[in-house]
C-alpha cells in the first residue's frame, strides 16, 4: 500500500477534478447501460379480456368473442379457441412472464447508480460544518465498481480528524475499486442477474407446459360431453321405441286381439328405461356444465353446451406406424417444454456452481483513489508553490476465510442440484415415451373396439328385426323382444364409448407430442 501524506508533490491543479468529472461521467453512463431496455421492462397489459394471451392480436375497435354458433354443432376447435382466449388458468399462466419480468428488473437493480449525501455540524469547543456528496457506480466489466464525490468541511477540527478540513473549494474525489480473483469472473450481482434472466426464459415452458395440459383435459372434457350426449339420445330411442310399441298393444287390446299382459310387461319396460334416460341425462348435464369451465362467452362467463350442439363423431384416422411413432418420438424429445425447463434449470445452477467455486479464491482486490481541494484554505492543504495538493492512493486490499466452508458447502449443493436435474431430465425423457406409447396403446384399443362394437350393433339389431317379427307372428314373446333391443343399445352404447377413448387418446398423443391443440391445424404436425 502506498500513500501520499503531508510531503507528496503537487499535482497540477484542477486535475483530480478533472478526473473526478470524468469517473461521474462514467457512472452516470454505466447506470444508463445496465438500466433495463424499453423491450425488457414489463409492457403494460393490453386492453383485452380475461384470459387473452397478451400475444394475440386484438382489434381495437372491437371486443374479442366467440362466433355465434346457436344452433350449430359445437366443435373442439370452438371449445379451445374459448380456452385460448378466455380460460382464467391461461391468463393466470401468462403472468409467470410478467413476474420473471419483475424479478428480473429487480436483480438489475444491483447495478443502480448509488446517491450518498450527508451534511454535518458541531457546535462546541471545535465548530465545524461538514458536507459531503457521492455517487457509486457498480459495473458488470470485471466486477468493478467507481466512485466520485464531493466534500466540504471547514471550521474547526481537533487533530485527530484534520482529514476532515478541506479547501474552501471544497474537495473532489474520485477512485476505482477491481477484483484481481473472487468476483473477478463472477459475483453476486452477475451472477442473479443471469439466474433471474434464465428464470424469465423458464417462463416461456412454464406457460407452455400449463397451456398444453388445459387443453388436454378441455378436449377430454369435450369428448366426453359428446358421448354423454349419444348415450341420452340412444337412451332417448329405445324409450321412444317401447312408448311407441305402447300404443299398438292398447290398440290390440282394446280389439281383442291381445292378452293386457302384454302391455303390462312393456309398461314396465318403459319405466325401467324412463329411469336409465334420466340418469343418462344426469351424465350429460354433469360433463356439460364441466365442460362450461372450458366453453366461456365474451365476457369469460362459463357457458353450458345445449344438447342441440351435440356433433357427430368424425371419422377415425389412421393410426400412427412404428416408424412415424419414432420420429414424432424424436419431435416430443425436442419440443416438450419440460425438457427445456429442465436445461434451462442446468444452466441457472451451473451459474451458482460457478459463483460459489469462485468464492473459493481469495479477495484481492486492487483500489485506485484520488482526490483535489478547490479554493483557498489552510495552508496545510498546499504545496510549496502555493497550489493546492492533489493526493492519490493505490492499495491492495486481500480477505480470506481460511476453511471457506461457505463456498465450499454451496459449490456441493450445487453440484448435487445438478445431478438432480439430470436424473429428472432422464425420467422426463422416459416418461414421455411412455406417455406416447400408452396414447398411441389406447387409440389402438378404442379402435379394435369400435370396430366389435359397430358389428355387435349391426348383429343385434339383425336379431331385434328378426325377433320382432317373429313377435308379430305370434311366435316369440315381449321378454324375449325387449332383450334384442337391450343388447342393441348396449352395442350402441359400446360404440360410443370406443370412439370418445380414441379421441381422447388422440388428445394424449397431441400432449405428448408437445402440440398445443390450441394451435392453428397446419401447425400442430411436427
Amino acid at each position: 500500500m502506498s500513500g501520499c501524506p503531508g510531503k507528496c508533490a503537487p499535482g497540477p491543479t484542477g486535475a483530480v477534478l478533472v478526473l473526478a468529472l470524468a469517473v461521474a461521467f462514467a457512472a452516470v453512463s454505466a447506470a444508463l447501460a445496465q438500466a433495463p431496455a424499453a423491450s425488457d421492462a414489463p409492457a403494460p397489459p393490453p386492453r383485452v379480456l380475461l384470459g387473452t394471451p397478451s400475444d394475440t392480436p386484438i382489434d381495437p375497435d372491437s371486443e374479442p368473442g366467440l362466433p355465434d354458433r346457436a344452433g350449430s354443432s359445437l366443435t373442439l376447435a370452438e371449445v379451445l379457441l374459448s380456452v385460448h382466449a378466455y380460460y382464467p388458468l391461461v391468463y393466470a399462466a401468462e403472468q409467470e412472464r410478467i413476474v420473471a419480468d419483475g424479478k428480473l428488473l429487480s436483480a438489475r437493480g444491483s447495478f443502480d447508480l448509488n446517491l450518498q449525501a450527508s451534511e454535518g455540524t458541531n457546535q462546541g469547543t471545535y465548530n465545524n460544518h461538514r458536507t459531503d456528496v457521492g455517487l457509486q457506480q457498480p459495473l458488470a466489466f470485471m466486477g468493478a465498481s467507481v466512485f466520485a464525490g464531493y466534500r466540504l468541511g471547514d471550521g474547526l477540527f481537533p487533530t485527530y480528524y484534520l482529514d476532515r478540513l478541506t479547501a474552501d473549494g471544497g474537495e473532489f474525489r474520485a477512485g476505482l475499486l477491481l477484483p484481481l480473483l473472487r468476483n473477478r469472473a463472477i459475483d453476486s450481482r452477475r451472477a442473479g442477474v443471469q439466474k433471474s434472466s434464465i428464470d424469465r426464459d423458464v417462463a416461456a415452458p412454464s406457460i407452455q407446459l400449463q397451456r398444453i395440459d388445459i387443453s388436454r383435459n378441455a378436449s377430454r372434457t369435450y369428448w366426453l360431453w359428446v358421448a354423454a350426449g349419444h348415450r341420452v339420445r340412444i337412451a332417448r330411442q329405445v324409450l321412444d321405441i317401447a312408448e311407441r310399441r305402447d300404443s299398438q298393444l292398447a290398440l290390440l287390446i282394446k280389439q281383442g286381439r291381445l292378452a293386457p299382459i302384454e302391455r303390462v310387461d312393456n309398461q314396465r319396460t318403459i319405466v325401467d328405461r324412463q329411469a336409465k334416460l334420466v340418469a343418462a341425462t344426469r351424465f350429460q348435464q354433469q360433463s356439460a356444465i364441466a365442460l362450461s369451465l372450458y366453453l366461456r362467452d365474451p365476457l369469460g362467463n362459463p357457458v353450458v353446451p345445449d344438447l342441440n350442439r351435440l356433433p357427430a363423431f368424425p371419422d377415425l384416422p389412421e393410426l400412427p406406424t412404428e416408424e412415424a411413432l419414432q420420429r414424432d418420438l424424436q419431435v416430443a424429445l425436442g419440443r416438450r417444454p419440460e425438457l427445456q425447463r429442465w436445461q434451462l434449470l442446468r444452466e441457472r445452477t451451473e451459474v451458482e456452481l460457478r459463483q460459489a467455486e469462485n468464492q473459493y479464491l481469495p479477495a484481492l482486490n486492487l483500489s485506485l483513489r484520488g482526490a483535489q481541494d478547490a479554493g483557498g484554505g489552510s495552508s496545510s492543504l498546499s504545496g510549496p508553490n502555493g497550489l493546492n495538493r492533489a493526493a492519490y492512493e493505490a492499495a491492495v486490499l486481500m480477505e480470506m476465510p481460511v476453511q471457506r466452508r461457505e463456498a465450499r458447502g454451496r459449490a456441493l449443493a450445487a453440484r448435487g442440484t445438478l445431478a438432480q436435474i439430470r436424473a429428472q431430465e432422464q425420467m422426463a425423457r422416459d416418461r414421455i415415451g411412455a406417455e406416447l406409447r400408452d396414447a398411441v396403446s389406447i387409440m389402438s384399443q378404442a379402435v379394435d373396439l369400435e370396430g366389435r362394437a359397430r358389428d355387435a350393433v349391426r348383429l343385434t339389431r339383425q336379431m331385434e328385426q328378426a325377433e320382432g317379427s317373429r313377435y308379430k307372428r305370434g311366435q316369440s314373446n315381449m321378454l324375449l323382444v325387449t332383450i334384442r333391443e337391450i343388447m342393441t343399445a348396449e352395442a350402441q352404447f359400446q360404440q360410443v364409448d370406443a370412439l370418445a377413448e380414441f379421441f381422447r387418446g388422440l388428445a394424449d398423443y397431441f400432449a405428448a407430442i408437445g402440440v398445443d391443440p390450441s394451435m392453428p391445424a397446419d401447425q400442430r404436425h411436427p
